[in-house]
């Protein structure tokens, strides 16, 4: 009776963990289906750093004749009712972009890494095939390497890119862990010492790209939207008596388009992506670490579809931040 016991415990387990590992394979795709996207819609916000300054640039000059294309204007900060509050002199984007082009480059690579990393996670939960897989490993580990060394460069010169450095530690013991993969080994242990091995390198590159999008991204995005708002109001209250009606309507329907963009900008931080991402990948690290209970396959797909959620409503974000210009 006792065997017969046993035997039964021994088989429900075997069938529990059999099942467990389906839904981790199932999981990880889901997580890597939606950092593939979380970091498209962070390359959208790191793209339109220079663009919308530009764009903020020419809408300046056309509404107002006293700036003069150049190197550097004089920006005058007015409240709603069109008075200054302070004069600022300021590099152009002509002289100057906010932010390097190449430092921007490098940190969408980064994404596409992370992207690719996810991926592989999957490829080494359900790949049938070996030799495909070595090869894709190969390829990821060589991409790593050159992105550790474009940071590596880029952190040289710390007045342009003051945090290119912080994330070249990290990059290189990812690719210690990518060394050790290969389906030859025994696949579920690799998965689950590659997840956990790669835990903390991952945790400090997300918290990095997040502390960046807060430093930089997100107060750009917001001056920028606050600005095409303000200006607008400015040059509405200025010019109203020379409108037509016409023309009215359509210099406060640009107003009311302003200011969506503006409380779109405000309420939707793109740090929430880099941020659920990390969230979803420490509930990821627990069920590969620990006993694969219920419970830690309910935490990991609670987060994972808040993170889905999350991305819907930023990617949309962008959209109607984008096109209120």
């Amino acid at each position: 009776m006792k065997t017969r016991t046993a035997l039964l415990l021994i088989a429900a387990c075997l069938i529990f963990t059999g099942c467990n590992r389906t839904q981790l394979k199932e999981d990880i795709n889901t997580f890597d289906a939606a950092v593939k996207d979380g970091s498209k819609t962070i390359a959208e916000y790191y793209n339109g750093l220079n663009a919308q300054e530009y764009d903020l640039y020419f809408e300046l000059l056309q509404i107002d004749p006293s700036f003069e294309v150049g190197d550097y204007i004089v920006y005058e900060l007015r409240d709603e009712a069109g008075k200054v509050t302070q004069k600022v002199t300021m590099a152009s984007p002509l002289k100057e972009p906010p932010f390097p082009q190449r430092s921007i480059d490098t940190r969408i690579r980064l994404l596409r890494e992370l992207s690719n990393y996810s991926n592989n996670l999957a490829e080494l939960a359900g790949s049938d095939a070996p030799k495909r897989f070595d090869d894709n490993t190969q390829t990821f580990a060589n991409n790593l390497r050159s992105l550790k060394n474009t940071f590596e460069n880029l952190g040289k010169d710390e007045k342009k890119d003051p945090t290119a450095s912080r994330f070249v530690t990290p990059i290189a013991t990812i690719i210690g862990v990518v060394g050790k993969w290969s389906l030859e080994r025994k696949r579920w242990n690799t998965l689950r010492s590659s997840i956990i091995e790669a835990s903390r390198p991952i945790n400090v590159i997300l918290d990095q790209i997040a502390r960046d999008l807060d430093s930089y991204v997100d107060p750009l995005t917001d001056l920028a939207a606050n600005d095409r708002y303000t200006t607008a109001i400015v040059y509405y209250n200025l010019r109203k008596k020379d409108m037509s009606a016409d023309q009215r309507s359509k210099a406060l329907a640009s107003i009311r388009q302003y200011k969506e963009a503006y409380d779109t900008a405000a309420h939707y931080k793109p740090s929430t992506i880099p941020k659920r991402i990390k969230s979803v990948h420490e509930e990821l690290v627990k069920v590969a670490k620990y006993n694969r209970t219920p419970q830690d396959l309910a935490s990991l797909r609670g987060e994972l579809s808040e993170f889905v959620e999350d991305v819907e409503r930023l990617r949309n974000a962008v959209q109607t931040i984008r096109n209120k210009k």
